[in-house]
Order: structure tokens, then C-alpha cells, then sequence
């Protein structure tokens, strides 16, 4: 579905359907519960420290070391950030973690 016809569809429907379809969005899918918290206290260095725990905990697991980090999910867990609208140096920051923990990794 593209966006003009999604925009189409929600211009016919009354403020109390869009409140509803917002709704069962946030309670169906749990990125768009994470963006809606974020859009409505966006405290960018809290949410950037949980994410770089995400990214730390990746490469160094609780128990041990990790045998094959995955690098697609740090990735993931980065572009996901910068889609929250989330202020580019904080993204920067936590590009460069995902860098730091590689190179940590691959040196032990």
C-alpha cells in the first residue's frame, strides 16, 4: 500500500476510528510501541543506552563469548534508531559502538 492511498483511507475515517487504528497499532507490533513512546518523550540518551546494552550484550553475552556475533542485527538495531527520529549524532554514537564491540570482539 502506498502512502497517498493509506492517506486517503485515513482522511474518510472519523478522529475516533484513527484513534482506534493507532491503538490496535501500538498494542499489535512492539516497534511501533517503542516509536510511540520515543515520539512522545523522546529522551534520545536513554534510549540510546538501552540500545547500545542491545549491541554489547551481542557480541558479549552474559555467559561467555559469542562464537559468530551478529552484525545484521546490530545493523538492525541501528537503522531502527534512526527511523525513531532520533538526533543524527546519537545515531553516529551508536554506529560507532557497533564498531567499538567488533573490534573488541575480534581482538579477544
Amino acid at each position: 500500500m502506498s502512502k497517498v492511498k493509506l492517506k486517503k483511507h485515513l482522511l474518510a475515517l472519523s478522529k475516533e476510528e484513527i484513534i482506534n487504528v493507532v491503538l490496535d497499532l501500538y498494542d499489535a507490533r512492539t516497534e511501533a510501541k517503542a516509536y510511540f513512546e520515543f515520539y512522545l518523550t523522546p529522551d534520545c540518551t536513554a534510549e540510546l543506552e538501552k540500545l547500545r546494552m542491545r549491541i554489547v550484550h551481542e557480541f558479549f553475552p552474559v555467559r561467555g563469548l559469542s562464537e559468530n556475533p551478529s552484525f545484521a542485527k546490530c545493523k538492525k538495531i541501528v537503522t531502527d534508531f534512526a527511523k525513531m527520529q532520533a538526533y543524527p549524532d546519537c545515531v553516529a554514537d551508536l554506529m560507532l559502538t557497533v564498531t567499538e564491540q567488533g573490534n573488541k570482539w575480534a581482538l579477544t
